[in-house]
């Protein structure tokens, strides 16, 4: 007598849900291998580079002579002590400009001044999550580490590497989008000032993507003390300006006009721009400005 075979058949619902818990436990596995060992490298500090030019620039200022340039306290070693400027009041009657059509230059953020336009029909939109070409940090060789970016209150060290702001067709209209870097790094928009200079330094980062460089900028304060490295030396600021802007679900002429804050201006000053809050409604802009 033959025994008769049965097959074994396996439910579409169990192997859909299977294969979905591996698919997300590989992602979330090659994310924390990409991401965390980043973020431990970051937390050594600044480049050699930049501690030694940061030094060299210490040297260079007279005994008992004021400078906001000075060397700051980071991560890996005992570094020259800063003299910071006094603390700069917040900026007055910070309200949104009514019009916005392109980066300007010599009008103040909140200033309540009509910025001139010098492009007709575009604009700058806040900087909302996108591909980019420059994978995670530790980055690749050809992705040069301009600038370092160090605040001490809120244990952040990372690289600042240099994005460019993209075109982009948003009803119709083509706008200027800030990209934000998918790494544990700081993105300067190279359109804007140079830090050091004289100028509106536009820096972006996510807040809980891809390690959430921003991720405590929300607990920053004023008074604050953020200091960017470079091979010129290290130059320091102070929080003078802390704001919420909401961008989920406005119109675009409320994003243009939110983008204000990327003016240039006629101070030397770091402009700071994440999401906010640190979940997935990132409904807000923080925006954290600093000068010097």
């Amino acid at each position: 007598m033959r025994k008769q075979l049965t097959s074994r058949r396996i439910d579409p619902l169990t192997a859909a849900g299977a294969l979905f818990i591996i698919i997300g436990g590989t992602a979330l596995t090659t994310y924390l291998a990409l991401i965390v060992p980043g973020r431990l490298a970051a937390q050594q500090g600044p480049p050699e580079a930049f501690l030694l030019a940061a030094t060299e620039q210490a040297r260079s200022v007279p005994p008992g002579t004021p400078s906001a340039d000075d060397a700051t306290t980071a991560p890996g070693g005992v570094r020259p002590t800063p003299t910071f400027a006094p603390t700069p009041s917040p900026i007055p009657n910070r309200t949104l400009n009514p019009t916005y059509v392109a980066r300007t230059t010599g009008v103040a953020p909140g200033s309540g001044e009509q910025p001139a336009a010098q492009e007709e029909g575009g604009g700058i939109t806040f900087p909302l999550p996108d591909d980019n070409e420059f994978g995670d940090w530790p980055l690749p060789d050809y992705v040069e580490v301009r600038y370092w970016l160090s605040i001490t209150s809120i244990g952040l060290e990372a690289p600042i590497i240099t994005l460019t702001p993209r075109e982009r067709e948003i009803n119709g209209r083509t706008v200027l989008r800030l990209p934000v870097p998918n790494s544990y790094s700081v993105g300067w928009d190279g359109t804007s000032a140079e830090p050091g200079l004289a100028g509106n330094t536009v820096l972006t980062g996510h807040n809980n993507f891809y390690g959430g460089v921003f991720q405590d900028l929300q607990n920053i304060a004023y008074g604050t003390q953020i200091a960017v490295w470079s091979e010129r030396g290290v130059f320091n600021y102070t929080v003078s300006t802390i704001e919420y802007i909401e961008e989920t679900g406005q119109s675009l002429e409320v994003r243009l006009n939110n983008a204000h804050w990327l003016n240039e201006t006629a101070d030397d000053r770091v402009t700071i721009i994440t999401c906010w809050p640190n979940d997935s409604s990132i409904s807000h802009r923080l925006i954290v400005v600093a000068t010097r």
